[in-house]
Formats: structure tokens, sequence, C-alpha cells
């Protein structure tokens, strides 16, 4: 069975209107080992770039 293009709209107006769902909190994992802060200066700058990996 092919759903029409008129049954999709329909659909998608009725989840529409239903509004969002509230997602489930997730808490954040913990890391296995901490980090430094990694960063890379700037040339010509006094500041200097951050970044994840090197």
């Amino acid at each position: 069975m092919t759903a029409s293009r008129r049954d999709l709209l329909a659909f998608a107006a009725v989840a529409t209107a239903a509004g969002p769902r509230p997602a489930a909190a997730q808490s954040t994992p913990e890391p296995l080992f901490a980090l430094p802060n990694i960063t890379v200066p700037v040339v010509g700058e006094s500041r200097v770039f951050p970044v994840r990996r090197i």
C-alpha cells in the first residue's frame, strides 16, 4: 500500500498540531581522564586559539 500525498499531509498536520514532545533528560557522561586545554598561538597576535587535537 502506498501513501498518497493527501495522507502524508494529513499526518504532518496532526503531528504538528500535537506539538513537540519533551525529551528525556540525559546526564552528561563522566570522562575517563582529564585532558588539558590545548591552545595554539596566533601569528602576529597576543591571543591563542583553542584546539581539540593536534
